[in-house]
């Protein structure tokens, strides 16, 4: 009489490996961040763009509380420091030369 196994492995043949089980919705249990993606190429014509979003996030910034505001105001250096931005030294060096003289009108200003 047949036997029904009651293991993976009594049903397996010998030289089979197993093959683990299916759990839906875990098929992609690794979330790829950004700092292991290789940096993208930005295009020049991108950078009026973003010279126009630094600004705004300064002058939003500049409303907030002093320590908020420096906190901010050390990620945008951090990000587009020509440093940290081989792939785009042109661009990146652009942005902070715009981020040191847009925080110097707004301490000028007083806003």
């Amino acid at each position: 009489t047949p036997t029904t196994p009651t293991s993976p492995t009594e049903c397996l043949s010998p030289g089979l490996r197993p093959i683990p089980p299916h759990f839906p919705g875990r098929e992609s249990h690794r979330v790829p961040t950004a700092k292991h993606q290789s940096p993208r190429k930005i295009k020049l014509h991108a950078l009026p763009e973003i010279l126009r979003e630094v600004t705004a996030v300064l002058e939003q910034a500049w409303r907030l509380p002093e320590p908020e505001k420096k906190k901010i105001i050390r990620r945008l250096y951090l990000k587009w420091h020509p440093d940290k931005n081989a792939e785009n030294l042109e661009i990146a060096t652009e942005v902070f030369k715009h981020l040191q003289n847009e925080i110097n009108r707004l301490e000028k200003q007083g806003l």
